[in-house]
């Protein structure tokens, strides 16, 4: 009876403590429900701030990617020397499988539909490869190549200043567009420089995501490559710009002398053909007879006409090839200015022997 009455207090205890914690525990599990639910619900608003932002990101990545390609064909040419490279690897690896295949004795009927495919691509891509050829070495070498100078005109007489002028309006044109190209590389370059600090906002956003790390890898090797164009280019640019400065420096010397002995030749004509033309004055007004007044004045044109002469004959008697033409114009001034006299020695020439 004891024991029966002792299992009976034994039980109600256990019922009484069981009812005693099972409110407990379930407070403490709802508790911890809504810890997790506040957690998630925080954790929510986190990870749509991340994901806007790495939107935004994205599209000031794209945004860059855009300018360069409207400035510059230099990431056009280092996309294709970029494939070239890629191309070059595929075809390595693509040889060894076919030689590899090549060199089994015995094929299975797989194997040779393999072997057969792997042909195939391969002379597609050597026909790939041979479009590209140009970008296997110095895939640069046409944009870092300074405009051509051409031979420097010399300036000996009036004419040539005209020609010397548009030569340097010509290599001044050259230079600045061959600044421009260095200046959009520089740009260039700090665009690769911010697009990298993007990228590697939007790896550490995403946890280290592979595509994001690879693409790291791509804008660090494209930096390193335009890094030693612009170190190249700006050798060429230095020793390009000596050279043009040079030039322009002896053609404006040059350009200067020539003015200047232009105009002293100019005013020593101008003080001549002055002189002619009080001289005649003189004559006409003093001398009374017309037959004298007539030979005095064919006279002083003549002796005007080869003060001309001289005078341009030892200006540009160091320019060999102008002294046929300076003779010519002499010639054809002689004839004019003495053409009554001609006339007349002829016509007396008639009268005596016919």
């Amino acid at each position: 009876m004891k024991l029966f009455l002792l299992l009976i207090s034994l039980l109600s205890g256990g019922v009484l403590l069981h009812a005693s914690t099972t409110p407990e525990s379930n407070s403490t599990e709802m508790i911890q429900a809504d810890s997790v639910n506040e957690k998630n619900m925080t954790e929510l608003p986190k990870k749509q701030h991340i994901v806007s932002r790495m939107q935004h990101i994205q599209a000031e990545i794209d945004q860059i990617d855009s300018d360069i390609l409207e400035k510059s064909v230099l990431p056009k040419i280092y996309s294709n020397y970029n494939m070239f490279q890629e191309l070059q690897k595929q075809h390595s690896v693509m040889e060894k499988d076919i030689s590899k295949l090549q060199e089994t004795k015995r094929l299975n009927f797989a194997q040779k539909e393999e072997l057969e495919q792997l042909i195939q691509q391969r002379n597609t891509l050597e026909g790939k490869l041979t479009l590209l050829a140009e970008y296997e070495k110095d895939p640069f070498k046409k944009f870092l190549e300074p405009p051509k100078i051409e031979e420097v005109p010399s300036v000996g007489n009036p004419f040539a200043i005209i020609g010397a002028i548009s030569y340097q309006d010509k290599l001044i044109s050259n230079q600045d567009e061959y600044l421009g190209r260095f200046e959009k590389l520089e740009d260039i370059m700090d665009k690769l420089e911010d697009k990298e600090q993007m990228v590697e906002k939007l790896y550490t956003l995403s946890g280290g995501e592979e595509k994001y790390q690879t693409l790291l890898y791509d804008i660090r090797e494209e930096i390193k490559t335009f890094q030693s164009v612009m170190e190249i280019f700006q050798t060429t640019l230095n020793v390009y710009t000596k050279k043009v400065e040079e030039i322009k420096l002896e053609l404006s010397r040059t350009i200067t002398e020539e003015s200047k002995k232009t105009a002293y030749i100019g005013g020593f004509l101008l003080f001549l053909l002055i002189l002619l033309l009080f001289v005649k004055y003189l004559v006409k007004r003093y001398m009374s007879d017309m037959d004298r007044y007539y030979t005095i004045n064919k006279a002083i044109n003549l002796t005007f006409f080869i003060f001309v002469v001289l005078t341009l004959l030892f200006a540009y008697i160091q320019n060999v090839s102008y002294l046929v033409t300076i003779l010519g114009f002499a010639s054809a001034g002689i004839a004019i200015a003495m053409k009554d006299w001609f006339m007349s020695v002829m016509g007396w020439f008639v009268i005596v022997i016919g």
